[in-house]
Order: structure tokens, then sequence, then C-alpha cells
């Protein structure tokens, strides 16, 4: 969700960690010290495969769907690319809702005003969904935009909010995932293991930090997706939800990250 870049000291001043998320090409998007982590989303995106051609042959189908019963060469070019625009729409609008939630958690009204007034009409239905759904249960906000690393394991990333609700500290991810047959809410399974990284490596932080001169950190006590569609439909899941532990998101992601290592290192060798 962040669209600035982000520098902090984190473990008592041990690291100094940089989050760019603006960076392109082989830029790095953190930088701890003199290292260069990989992102969390990164090791997921490359770790854990998905379905995606079904869903570019869905929108294909989609496209020619309109123009039957005459279907032309260029319409054949067209629907090869139609995945291509509708991802790269969807991208967009969550992009923009992203940014929205980040200036409303974060109190800026000014640049919120803003940014509503260009925002497109999906982006600020979903943006709409989250404060209607934020007013009605009033949660604290006890961080925005945190930075976390994992010097055990060597990854960083970036998480959206942590809210306290019923007394709860829940670890949370802001979505605009579309519903599909597999996750009628928007909600999938690895959005937990993205919680779940980031949960360890921020327990990682608070306790190292605890036994030092003490910490202002949290402990994550839930973890919480929350699915603001473009339709204005909002969806809450929570760990608990779902029959899992916050210990367990974050054990699983520790093995993603086990196969992540023996997968580069194996392609390395291979190239060698």
């Amino acid at each position: 969700m962040a669209s600035e870049v982000i520098e902090k000291d984190i473990y008592g001043g041990k690291y100094h960690i940089t989050h760019n998320p603006n960076a392109k090409g082989r830029a790095p998007r953190y930088r701890v010290n003199d290292t260069k982590p990989i992102g969390v989303t990164t090791v997921l995106g490359k770790t854990l495969s998905k379905d995606l051609m079904q869903w570019a042959v869905d929108c294909a189908c989609e496209y020619l769907r309109d123009k039957l019963p005459v279907v032309t060469e260029k319409d054949l070019k067209q629907a090869a690319r139609a995945y291509i625009t509708k991802r790269d729409f969807g991208s967009s609008t969550g992009t923009e809702a992203h940014a929205l939630v980040e200036l409303f958690l974060k109190e800026k009204g000014n640049e919120l005003a803003t940014a509503l007034e260009d925002s497109s009409k999906e982006a600020e239905k979903a943006y709409v969904a989250f404060v209607e759904w934020f007013n009605a249960v009033k949660p604290e906000v006890l961080g925005v935009e945190e930075v976390v690393y994992s010097p055990d394991l060597e990854y960083a990333g970036t998480y959206d909010c942590m809210l306290r609700i019923n007394g709860l500290n829940y670890l949370c991810d802001f979505k605009t995932t579309n519903i599909s047959k597999l996750a009628p809410k928007g909600v999938y399974a690895d959005m937990f293991l993205q919680l779940g990284a980031y949960s360890l490596a921020h327990e990682e932080q608070r306790v190292y930090e605890e036994k030092q001169d003490g910490t202002d950190l949290f402990p994550v006590e839930g973890l919480m997706i929350i699915s603001a569609k473009k339709n204005g439909q909002l969806d809450i899941v929570t760990n608990d939800d779902v029959g899992l532990t916050v210990g367990d998101c974050m054990q699983h992601f520790a093995f993603i990250m086990m196969i992540y290592r023996f997968m580069r290192e194996t392609e390395r060798r291979l190239l060698a």
C-alpha cells in the first residue's frame, strides 16, 4: 500500500532499512544496511503456482462473447491480450484504493480529498466500503505501513496496518482482489502466508528489542484480511475463521522460504 520511500532504524538501531515501493527493473525494493533482502511478495510469487492460464482463457472468452456471432481476426488478437488489459486495470484500481485507505488511516485529510477527486469509481467504492466498516467497528490504529525485516531468514516486507479490535492486535492486509470460484470473498489461502511472513519478522524484531532496552512494538495476536471489492462489497476474514493460529501462518511461511531457497540454489547450480 505504501507509495512513499520509507527509511527507519530497527532492532534498536542495529539495522537501517529502506523501502522504495517505486523501484523499477533490477533496482531493489528493500535495502538493509548494505544488503538487499528478498521481498515477501517476491518469495510467494516465485514459489507458489497459481492457475493464471485458466484465468487468461476466461478473459479471452469473456471478450469474444460480446463479439458473437461474428468474430474477426482483429477480435482474436484483442482477445489474446484481454487478460493483460484486465490485469493492468485491476492493479491500477487496487493501487488507487490502497493509497486512499493509507491516507485515511494516517488522517491526511487534505491529501485524501485531492486523491478522491482523481480516483476511479471502482477504487472509491472499495475505499468507501472500508471506511464504513472502520467507522462501525471503531478499531484503534496501532500502526500503518510498517516495514519489517527478518535477519534470520533474510527477507523484508511492509504490512498495511495493525488494528486493535475487541482487545486483540490484528495484523491486517487490505485487498481488492476480485471474487472467483475458489475465493467467493476474494480471499485466497496465500494471503495468510503473506501475513504470516510479516508477523514472523515483526515478532522476531519485537522479541529481540524486548531483550535489549525494551520495545514499543505490539505483539501480533490475530491476522485479518480486509477484502474490499471494486463493486463496494466488503468481507473480513481472520485466521480464526479458517482454523489457523498466528503461529501456523508464521511456521508455514518459514517452510515456503526453505522451498524458495532450494529452488533458487538448484536453478543456480543447473546454470553453472
